[in-house]
């Protein structure tokens, strides 16, 4: 479960980077 966990973490700072990019 941790691993998932982290998966979810990296997928949202992934999206929040691509928000501040556009």
């Amino acid at each position: 479960w941790f691993q998932n966990r982290r998966m979810k973490m990296k997928k949202l700072m992934i999206r929040e980077r691509r928000s501040i990019n556009d």
